[in-house]
């Protein structure tokens, strides 16, 4: 099931009308798949602004446009930490049908791990849905409760062999159920923690996809190590807001327009570290770029209960829902 939930304030996402996947857990209570979202989702309410991106945000837009006449294709959005590269694939999501998921750096070193958590979401099932739950939807599903899945979803042993075509297939598969025929959004935002064995059955899944209306987008931490999820697609690289844009952010958040020019100046065009700094009531830094961004973030930890800072820190490594506090 789908529900919408008013959701806090975050920054430059813009959000006010947070949309997430419901499912019955192994003991029939329903919970959120936090961080994921997926299907068909009429927008409520206006899109939220999204101020100095509109260039980047047309042209995702026209490339998931031109997918109905060139099928499936591949996008890559790169950005340093807090430019703005999760608002804006929030934002090209509104009111489309897509699957969107963050991967987690914990994830890395386990094979597969982001490519079943992607499956787990499009089968509506959540990251910690048990063996029986599992097998049921599988069993539910024509044609998909096949060796490979098994062995993807459930760790089970398969004597057929497995190669990352034969699994891009398998993903296809699902995600059709979630298509239904219609054009499909993917995004799969920080895609440089994936695992290896994930980036290669992802890398495949566009050309296994062939003719279907479908855009993936991947967004990836500039600097990354390589190789990178769609390192050969379309790029789309987020630069830092200008002194103007930064400016009329702060303007619209109440900061008073004496202390704008020094904000503007010290957060280097970051959106995250603008939003940072409006919060913060310690002045005195001397701070600027990265380094103030970081400082700031932990001031914010230090602002939250114990519970919440711990819940938010769980949330960032292991990429499920948690408190809006990083």
């Amino acid at each position: 099931g789908h529900v919408g939930i008013p959701r806090r304030d975050m920054g430059m996402l813009g959000v006010s009308d947070y949309r997430v996947t419901t499912a019955r857990d192994d003991e029939g209570h329903w919970v959120a798949l936090g961080q994921m979202a997926f299907g068909q989702f009429p927008p409520t309410r206006q899109a939220p602004p999204l101020p100095g991106r509109e260039v980047y945000l047309s042209r995702l837009e026209a490339a998931l446009e031109q997918t109905r006449e060139r099928g499936a294709s591949r996008a890559l959005v790169v950005g340093w930490r807090g430019v703005g590269r999760s608002a804006l694939l929030a934002r090209l999501a509104h009111g489309r049908p897509h699957v969107a998921i963050r991967f987690s750096v914990l994830g890395r070193s386990l094979p597969g791990h982001g490519l079943s958590r992607l499956v787990r979401l499009a089968l509506g099932l959540h990251d910690a849905a048990g063996p029986e739950r599992v097998r049921a939807i599988l069993s539910a599903r024509p044609g998909l409760d096949t060796p490979v899945m098994r062995a993807l979803l459930l760790d089970e042993p398969t004597q057929e062999p497995v190669t990352a075509r034969g699994l891009a297939t398998e993903v296809v598969a699902v995600l059709e159920g979630v298509a239904g025929g219609e054009p499909l959004l993917v995004t799969l935002d920080d895609a440089h923690h994936l695992d290896a064995l994930s980036r290669q059955v992802l890398e495949r899944l566009a050309e296994v996809a062939g003719p279907r209306p479908w855009l993936l987008v991947a967004s990836a931490l500039s600097g990354a190590p390589k190789p990178l999820l769609f390192e050969g697609a379309a790029r789309v690289e987020l630069r830092p807001l200008t002194p103007e844009v930064a400016a009329g952010v702060l303007a619209d958040w109440g900061v008073p327009a004496p202390k704008r020019p020094a904000m503007v100046e010290a957060a280097a065009g970051n959106p995250l570290t603008l939003r940072l700094m409006a919060e913060s009531t310690d002045t005195a830094s001397t701070q600027t770029g990265a380094l103030l961004q970081r400082e700031l973030l932990i001031q914010r930890l230090y602002r939250q209960s114990q519970r919440d800072a711990e819940d938010a820190w769980l949330s960032a490594c292991f990429g499920v829902d948690g408190p809006d506090v990083l």
